[in-house]
């Protein structure tokens, strides 16, 4: 049994050091997000002081509490606080890698620009708004519609929606069908009659008049594979965007648009505060506590190995 007490004593201090090492980091924290919630006004100056009042909270459940109440402690107290800031920081990082494979990594900073101008001029739900965005990029990457292409389909669709009231899942079904032309390559009935006719009103009699043939024309088109994406949706979104756009300055208007920029405007403030170092020390102290977990479990697996007792032998 001498044998397992020295692994035990051993295991327990390679832990300790990984505790120090975590709480160092929680420390850290506190102090990188009281330095990034100063960048946004005196407003936030109430939570930052709860910022440092956790980080204070969690160094004392690493270092006096036990191991159990410590981990308790503090994945309560982080799940619960910093949720939203890292779901942010998660949609934040799926957009911007999508749209770094779609334009280039030197063109997404001009791209999340004009995403956030689009959603704050319309009224639209900025996260949802950037997703469907960076879909429709990634879609036309490496063909004639990429770049300003891209920008003008996405308006016009946007346009259209706001104006006819669209819901976000009417929105995201009409922006799927045209994703879907432009992998393709050819637009077909599938997608213009069923898919776009079915989320956007109208839409098969706009496409006729956008190449200047009657429905019955472009019916026989489509059936001859005649309609190429690339000639076709740019026509579409021009007409599109011409005969809604009388209407989009007051339909942008409207309480759920307003609702909507108020979405934004918390979404916008939760990315500046991660932009100010926050994200960083999130993710920083997360590493930190998966190696305090690892260490608990990789302890208690050497206890086991070598016969020893349970966790209560690692408090």
């Amino acid at each position: 049994m001498a044998d397992i007490g020295i692994k035990l004593t051993a295991d327990a201090t390679g832990l300790q050091r990984t505790l120090n090492d975590a709480a160092g980091s929680v420390q850290g924290f506190g102090r990188t997000a009281g330095d990034s919630l100063k960048s946004v006004g005196q407003e936030s100056a109430g939570l930052q002081s709860t910022m440092e009042g956790l980080a204070n909270g969690l160094k004392s459940a690493f270092i006096g509490g036990s191991v159990v109440g410590g981990l308790i402690g503090l994945k309560n107290a982080l799940v619960e606080f910093r949720q939203e800031l890292i779901n942010t920081q998660v949609q934040s990082d799926k957009m911007r890698n999508g749209l770094s494979f779609a334009v280039g990594k030197n063109e997404v900073a001009g791209e999340m620009a004009f995403i956030k101008k689009s959603a704050q001029d319309l009224g639209l739900e900025l996260v949802r708004t950037s997703d469907q965005y960076t879909k429709l990029a990634a879609a036309a990457h490496g063909t004639t519609m990429a770049g300003q292409g891209v920008r003008d389909i996405f308006t016009a669709m946007s346009q259209a929606g706001t104006v006819m009231g669209l819901s976000a899942q009417e929105q995201e079904g009409a922006l799927r069908a045209v994703v879907q032309m432009i992998s393709k390559g050819k637009v077909q009935a599938e997608e213009l009659r069923g898919q776009l006719g079915e989320h956007l009103p109208g839409a098969f009699q706009i496409a006729a008049r956008a190449i200047g043939v009657t429905t019955v024309e472009l019916s026989k088109m489509l059936e001859t594979g005649n309609v190429v994406a690339s000639d076709f949706l740019p026509k579409f979104a021009a007409q599109l965007s011409k005969e809604v756009a009388p209407q989009v300055d007051e339909a942008s208007k409207s309480m759920q648009a307003s609702l909507n920029r108020m979405e934004n405007s918390w979404t916008s403030l939760k990315r500046v505060v991660n932009e100010g170092g926050m994200g960083k020390a999130i993710q920083n102290e997360i590493t930190g506590m998966s190696n305090y977990v690892q260490a608990i479990s990789d302890t208690m697996a050497n206890a086991k190995a070598a016969g020893g007792g349970g966790l209560s032998q690692i408090n």
